[in-house]
Order: structure tokens, then sequence, then C-alpha cells
């Protein structure tokens, strides 16, 4: 199975499909944006990031009964996560967190 996310105006949501092709399964629909990463060793849940509210934090949702967790709680505004993946034994889930900070440049013509 492939995990991917569509976009729908705003929103990207989180869909499953079988590799050879068929019919995508949505698995993330909420508003806002999720983008999955890796699939947990057991193939069920998988890995994804979410923006709700301004805060992009770690989740996962299981393939089969969709049920999902929050993992972190994230609560600044100037942060975003991506690429999440998880270890080979289903105990961890490696992502990265980045923070974005605004720069200031001032331009002066003629000089």
């Amino acid at each position: 199975r492939l995990a991917f996310a569509r976009k729908r105006g705003e929103d990207a949501h989180v869909l499953v499909m079988p590799a050879d092709g068929g019919k995508p399964d949505e698995l993330v629909v909420e508003p806002g944006k999720s983008w999955p990463g890796g699939w947990s060793p057991d193939g069920d849940k998988i890995a994804f990031v979410r923006l709700r509210d301004g805060h992009w934090n770690l989740w996962w949702v299981s393939r089969s009964t969709r049920r999902q967790r929050q993992l972190t709680r994230f609560e600044t505004l100037n942060n975003y996560l991506r690429y999440p993946a998880w270890s080979p034994r289903g105990d961890r889930i490696v992502f990265e967190v980045a923070e974005t900070a605004g720069d200031l440049w001032l331009y002066e013509p003629g000089k």
C-alpha cells in the first residue's frame, strides 16, 4: 500500500491505496494540512504531521480502525514538522522540527 496526501483547496488529507492501483481510501479528512510519513513495522499505522490552529504536531492514524492519536503538543507558531519515520521495532518515530525565523533586511536604493 501507498500513503499519500491529496490537496483540496487549502486542506491536505491522508489517503492510502494498493500499490498496484485501485481506489484511494481517505484516512484523515479533517480541515487543515496533514502530510503522511512512514508506515509502522506492522503495516497498520501511518505517522503523519498535521497543521491545525497554526500548530504543527506529530500524529499517527490506523489504517484498519481509522483511530488517530496525537503524539506531540507543540504550541509555538514559528515551527513546522516533517518527514516522520518509524524505527524498525516500531517503538520510536523520528521526525524533523524546524523553526522559522524572520529576518528583516533594509535596502537603500542609490547607496
